[in-house]
């Protein structure tokens, strides 16, 4: 729902400006593409276990 929401943000109201700059932020970006990637890999793994027991 939330992405659906901020398609149709043509003025930008729901676009949260980040307070932070330089190093903080990207440690703040480091931290959510690691967390992203984590909950790529859980997926996969359960993908495949998923698979192996239906054999």
């Amino acid at each position: 729902m939330d992405g659906m929401a901020r398609l149709m943000d043509f003025e930008g109201v729901l676009v949260r400006r980040e307070k932070y700059e330089g190093f903080e932020a990207d440690v703040r970006n480091l931290r959510g593409d690691w967390e992203r990637i984590g909950r790529y890999m859980r997926t996969a793994t359960d993908q495949v276990t998923l698979e192996q027991e239906k054999q």
